[in-house]
């Protein structure tokens, strides 16, 4: 799925990395609240790739059809891969006007 991005992954690293100079060079107010906003993004991230890791863990040999209605399952990784656009539960990925951001801005949620 890399093609569907717009830059190569290197690329897009040196672009971040870029970004996150300019914002530890501007200090003051907004680089703390973007920094928090990061540290809940990456931690997000983490649960959910933790909580994905065990599953295919768990399974063992059974096949990998398997793994994704218990991705979907799991409302820590459902929640994940909603935020990138990807449904465990349908085969393609999300995209227009049905991967609209609630209030929490986690796609496909109640908002409460």
């Amino acid at each position: 799925m890399r093609e569907e991005l717009e830059l190569p992954l290197e690329e897009e690293t040196a672009a971040l990395q870029s970004q996150l100079t300019l914002l530890e060079e501007t200090g003051g107010p907004a680089r703390a609240a973007a920094q928090h906003r990061m540290q809940a993004v990456l931690g997000l991230h983490r649960e959910g790739l933790a909580e994905m890791l065990a599953i295919v863990r768990d399974a063992g040999d059974e096949p990998a059809g398997s793994l994704l209605p218990r991705f979907a399952a799991n409302p820590r990784v459902r929640s994940l891969l909603l935020l990138h656009g990807l449904d465990p539960q349908d085969t393609a990925p999300r995209r227009g006007p049905s991967a609209e951001w609630t209030v929490q801005g986690i796609p496909g949620s109640s908002g409460r």
